[in-house]
């Protein structure tokens, strides 16, 4: 039956004209379920429509692998476009397999390592107690208000400090 079930057709028409009006008047879908019961039941059938259906919807990762051996087994080129995952059989089995990335590898990110170190670190250094900031001693070359404002910021550290432990 069509989706809204105003046309029905026979699941196997009659005879090669009939196959080819059937394939020719319709748009095919292939859902698992259906895909398994003709394998199983018609598959002289399937052999028949499998190259004209448009859409494989719903279908298990081996029944992907069957479906691209068979369309190889009748001659056709395949291509499989899938996330890599669940869909590696098909992929390699294709002729052309395309694994889409939704988040490509990055040759220029830090290795994992790398970050968990790094994280280790900053996470030690911030359990850390902090301890006072000491006088910049005068390099040569740096500016002498770079150090006046370091002492000033010091000292009112300090003061800060001393005030908390009078409360």
């Amino acid at each position: 039956k069509s989706m809204d079930g105003t046309e029905s057709a026979e699941l196997i028409p009659n005879g090669k004209v009939a196959v080819k009006h059937f394939i020719g008047a319709n748009e095919l879908c292939l859902t698992g379920a259906g895909f398994e019961i003709l394998s199983n039941e018609h598959p002289n059938f399937l052999k028949i429509i499998i190259a004209d259906v448009r859409v494989f919807a719903r279908m298990s990762p081996k029944q992907k692998e069957r479906v691209v051996n068979l369309l190889k087994s009748l001659g056709y080129i395949t291509l499989m476009c899938g996330d890599g995952t669940n869909d590696v059989g098909a992929l390699k089995h294709s002729n052309v397999g395309v694994a889409l990335l939704s988040h490509p590898y990055n040759a220029n990110k830090p290795k994992v390592e790398e970050i968990k170190e790094s994280n280790d670190t900053t996470n030690a250094a911030a359990n850390q107690p902090k301890l006072p900031v000491q006088a910049v001693a005068h390099r040569r070359g740096a500016p002498r208000q770079i150090d006046n404002r370091v002492q000033r910021h010091q000292a009112s550290v300090q003061n800060a400090q001393e005030r908390l432990e009078k409360m």
